[in-house]
């Protein structure tokens, strides 16, 4: 051995004995302890509001503009060119409305780069570079799509004489100033990148409160709050360099609380980035819906999620490096109805495996944390079907927080997470973040059970067998996430079904009429099997649960296709594809077939073992759905453009996305349009051979007029004719859905803005009950509980379970007095002629129907929930919606 090679030999040996040294300082079992919690005990906080229900919210799933931004910086595109235009967001809307938003990805968001505006004399922001924020809410809205913002209410980005909301003070009133403000961490350094308010000052909760209902007012649902580490201590332990002279911990908690407040009072998420969560996020797990346990996602990869500085913690931000090693530490501060644990945004594309893009989603579902997709349709390849697992997305909808083993960093236990849904069933997830595969070995007794579960593969959508302990192999970087359960429905469920039928193509197969040789079998999943049915003539189906080997030995011993079904109780035959029974329980009969009715996607769910289920349907589209709709008017402006009549040149060209088309009119008197399909290419040819408008339509088979756009024809299948036009009836948001490729459609409407007799407030009177935080009483002179009305609609937030009464009002303390003095109060016609909104059913059966609005009547409330009145003509209809919380 040559003497640098001896140095090397040496070097190494050294170093693994360092290392040896070094774990044997830890625990026993040679995994890092567990560091408590940072504290923070320099100064005493003053007294906080205490803010009921705070966490009533399900982790979102969304889409956010991180990876664009950060892919921009690092290829050193300017400021404003890592942000998106609004045409830039538009592509990318109608990309979340098709592949995400279908698997409850509801939501986008923006993010940190570009330069932020407050324009025309606006004390908050409008614009982020080009990007004006209405607008993009508006685009979002438009495909149902909800919008989170990245700002944060303690950056002022106005000029500093611009009065806050309500006050006489001025935004630049809040600045820090040297020369008064008494403590800071690190006098005489200067902030970088912001200019920051101080709680602290006057009018800082006016201005917190005026942005929240700013944001509210534009429809906006989440604000994603960044670099309070940076307000709260002015110093990054990861720069290693100051980045403001730190306004403390009292500062901090002033301004939160009171963020926390406003946005539980204007129904916005709240989302906390960069915390130091000191004193065990004593502070953030309170105030804020969701607060970030890692540092930034940057490039993504296998590190994020588990590699980089694994097994470490620190005392502020960030406490951990990596997303694993975050979801553990933090992981005693979650659950149902506690603050939820952000992991940051997910790049699958950065990842080198399958195994590795499992692991990444899995836990942060496990943990209870959102997913923020952020890769972009240019970058996503074929990941989606990583983002799109409705088995694991089930997860999020139920709410589900897992917590591992051992909350130990670094541990063997904390490679394994477990936790509860709400139907009982339970979820253990295996997690191996070796670079070699792992075998695990867990007796179900561990977590408290006994007995065998049944065994499902969330990944693999597998069902595994019995089993009372689990000892899976698992991939490197890999993971493993089963189910079980030991009551699905009742025993009898079956695991597949089959369907015999004439080339009925069913998820892509193709029925026959052999039942010993069926080409066509389908599993059901949770007791659920999903049928995608493309074939659209009339074909009869014939489902059935009996296996080839149960027909074959019927067919042997004469039972076969007897009274009872194929054989003795396993036939789930007829069920009813009739539109009238679609989602209800049907009793379950034999020998007989279902006549298909349309294409589409077809759920069958077995509620009771094989004597019960429910069929539901979804349209799926024709490939023959037209692309686009063409629009002739005078002047009509539609989403933007204005309509001519020029067939072969048209002005007016809607996109039809899924089968839809979105058409936003602005021009309020009554106009006629033209609505076709035919591009401008085949109405050349039709007029060139003589085709053109003729009784088949602009030409034969493309036409989709007219379509009633009158109220008593909303929501329902319109058989289409021809050479007629629409009379738009008045402005809004209108859509064309079409149920049947170019023969069938559904034209529903929205307004885009209320009557102008719309009240502005409603009052409330009632016992002590609690809406939106406040508390009722029955002095309408002085009411104690006044709910705005925003866009027209008004949100109740009632969290009194017991039965009590509301009067619902929209006459002013004046206007009572005023009733009270000339006679008018509590008139026939309400608390002051014409201003009453009561009563409204809140009745179930009354959800979502408008309601033609009565005088002198309560309302019982028959649940606590999330109550919506919105006003759909002035004051003299509305509609009740809830939403349990």
């Amino acid at each position: 051995m040559d003497n640098d090679m001896k140095v090397k030999y040496i070097t190494v040996l050294v170093l693994a004995l360092c290392a040896i040294l070094l774990v044997g300082a830890c625990k026993d079992d040679g995994f890092n302890e567990m560091k408590t919690p940072s504290s923070y005990d320099k100064v005493s906080l003053p007294p906080l509001p205490q803010i009921e229900d705070m966490h009533s919210y399900k982790a979102p799933l969304y889409w956010s503009i991180y990876e664009y931004m950060k892919t921009g910086e690092s290829e050193g595109r300017g400021l404003d060119e890592c942000v998106y235009t609004l045409e830039q967001w538009i592509e990318v809307l109608d990309w979340v409305k098709k592949e995400l938003l279908p698997y409850g990805y509801d939501m986008v968001c923006t993010d940190g780069a570009g330069t932020f505006r407050a324009e025309n004399g606006s004390p908050y922001m409008t614009h982020q570079s080009s990007l004006a924020f209405k607008d993009l809410v508006k685009a979002a809205h438009e495909r149902g799509i909800r919008v989170g913002i990245y700002d944060n209410p303690m950056w002022i980005h106005c000029d500093k004489d611009v009065l806050i909301p309500g006050t006489q003070y001025t935004a630049g009133s809040l600045i820090y100033d040297p020369n008064s403000d008494d403590f800071v961490e690190h006098p005489g350094h200067q902030d970088i990148w912001h200019v920051w308010g101080l709680a602290t000052h006057p009018g800082a909760r006016e201005w917190i409160d005026g942005f929240f209902k700013y944001y509210h007012e534009m429809g906006v649902d989440m604000i994603r709050m960044d670099f309070l580490n940076w307000y709260e201590d002015g110093y990054s332990r990861l720069e290693q360099d100051y980045c403001g002279p730190g306004y403390g911990r009292v500062n901090y908690a002033k301004a939160l609380s009171w963020c926390a407040e406003s946005a539980k009072k204007y129904g916005i998420f709240l989302s906390l980035v960069m915390p130091n969560l000191y004193n065990d996020a004593e502070l953030e797990s309170k105030y804020g819906n969701m607060f970030r346990i890692v540092s930034d996602t940057w490039e993504g990869t296998w590190s994020f999620t588990s590699g980089y500085e694994r097994g470490k913690s620190w005392p502020n931000w960030p406490n951990c490096r990596n997303q694993f090693d975050g979801f553990t530490y933090w992981s005693h501060l979650a659950g149902k109805g506690k603050a939820i644990l952000d992991g940051d945004f997910t790049r699958l594309n950065t990842y080198a495996s399958d195994a590795e893009k499992e692991f990444v989603i899995s836990l942060q579902l496990l943990a209870g944390g959102p997913i923020a997709a952020s890769d972009r349709p240019t970058t996503i390849g074929d990941n989606l079907r990583f983002y799109t697992n409705i088995e694991m997305l089930a997860l999020n909808t139920d709410r589900f927080v897992g917590h591992p083993l051992d909350k130990t960093l670094n541990s063997q236990g904390s490679n394994i997470w477990h936790g509860t849904m709400t139907d009982g069933s339970h979820i253990v997830g295996f997690f191996n973040r070796e670079d070699e595969p792992k075998e695990f070995s867990l007796h179900l007794s561990e977590l408290g059970l006994s007995g065998e579960y049944k065994v499902r593969d969330l990944w693999r959508h597998a069902n595994e067998g019995m089993a009372s302990e689990l000892h899976p192999t698992v991939p490197a970087h890999g993971c493993k996430i089963v189910k079980l359960t030991n009551d699905i429905q009742g025993t009898d469920v079956p695991e597949k079904i089959y369907l015999l039928g004439s080339n009925v193509d069913v998820n892509g197969m193709v029925t026959n009429w052999d039942p010993k040789n069926p080409t066509a079998v389908v599993d059901v999943i949770d007791g659920e099997a999903t049928l995608v049915i493309t074939t659209t003539q009339k074909e009869s189906l014939n489902v059935y649960t009996a296996t080839p080997e149960q027909i074959a030995a019927g067919e042997a011993d004469g039972t076969l296709w007897n009274n009872d079904g194929p054989i003795n109780g396993t036939s789930i035959i007829p069920l009813s594809m009739e539109e009238s029974a679609w989602g209800r329980i049907q009793f379950v009969k034999n020998n007989s077939f279902l006549d298909i009715p349309c294409a589409g996607i077809w759920t069958i769910k077995y509620t009771d073992d094989i004597s019960k289920a429910i069929v539901t349907y979804k349209a799926a589209l024709r490939p023959d759905t037209p692309e686009k709709i063409y629009l002739l008017g005078s002047n009509v402006d539609v989403n933007g453009m204005l309509t001519n009549w020029d067939p072969k040149n048209p002005t007016t060209v809607v996109d039809v996305i899924d089968g839809e088309a979105t058409l936003v009119i602005t021009t309020t008197q009554q106009e006629s349009l033209n609505v076709y399909t035919a591009t401008p290419e085949q109405i050349a040819a039709g007029e060139a051979d003589g085709t053109l408008w003729n009784n088949d339509g602009p030409i034969n088979g493309t036409s989709i007029i007219p379509l009633s756009m009158e109220e008593s024809a909303w929501g329902k299948p319109q058989d289409l004719k021809n050479n007629s036009f629409l009379t738009i009836p008045y402005a809004g948001i209108w859509t064309i859905k079409y149920t049947d490729s170019i023969t069938k459609v559904i034209v529903t409407y929205k307004s885009t803005a209320p009557d102008p007799n719309t009240p502005k407030n409603i009052y409330l009177l009632g016992s002590n009950v609690d809406v939106n935080g406040m508390l009722t009483n029955w002095d309408p002179m002085n009411p104690t509980a006044v709910v705005d009305v925003v866009n027209g609609e008004a949100t109740l937030v009632i969290t009194t379970t017991q039965k009590e009464s509301l009067n619902v009002y929209t006459a002013t303390p004046e206007q009572i007095a005023a009733g009270e003095a000339d006679g008018t109060l509590w008139s026939n016609d309400g608390p002051i002629n014409g201003t009453s909104v009561i009563p409204l059913s809140m009745e179930k059966s009354a959800w979502g129907k408008p309601q033609d609005l009565k005088n002198n009547c309560y309302l019982d409330i028959p649940n606590a929930g999330v109550w919506t009145i919105k006003y759909i003509d002035g004051i003299t209809k509305a509609t009740v919606t809830y939403k349990s919380n």
